[in-house]
């Protein structure tokens, strides 16, 4: 799975206690700084320091994570979820497109896809909220990341 990430955006990643979650990196990760303890969280860098490999220890934990590589910095909040936890994921910078397609179109808003970056319609006259932003037209979103509306996962 590939996830573009659009600059100063916050990712959700999901963890399991039972699988690995790898994220790698087009260039080389110099920091990353995590809000748990070393009994919560497994976290090591190989892969000639491109690749984090990273276990939650226990059940619960939720915090954030930054990554600092040579070409930008990305930030991730995480928790537990052993149903639907990601196991090997691809960073790459995102941008905005313009060129984009319809992907799903619900009863209040349009979701559109370009090569890297989602954008979210507003089809209704009241704000919707995805991802925590709140929307009165339209906003870019990273592509491949999950996309929360209104509380609920709709993709990734």
């Amino acid at each position: 799975m590939i996830f573009y990430v659009l600059q100063n955006q916050i990712v959700a990643l999901f963890l399991s206690m039972n699988l690995l979650t790898t994220l790698s990196f087009d260039s080389e990760v110099l920091g990353f700084f995590h809000g748990v303890s070393e009994s919560d969280l497994s976290i090591k860098l190989t892969n000639k320091q491109r690749t984090l490999v990273i276990q939650a220890k226990r059940e619960g934990i939720a915090s954030n994570l930054l990554v600092v590589t040579r070409e930008g910095k990305f930030y991730f909040n995480f928790s537990v979820d052993e149903k639907n936890p990601h196991q090997f994921i691809e960073v790459k910078q995102g941008q905005i497109n313009h060129a984009m397609k319809l992907l799903k179109t619900y009863p209040e808003f349009e979701i559109w896809e370009g090569s890297t970056s989602l954008m979210l319609v507003n089809r209704s006259k009241n704000m919707i909220e995805a991802n925590g932003i709140k929307i009165k037209d339209k906003e870019y979103f990273s592509k491949g990341t999950p996309l929360f509306v209104g509380g609920v996962r709709l993709l990734y």
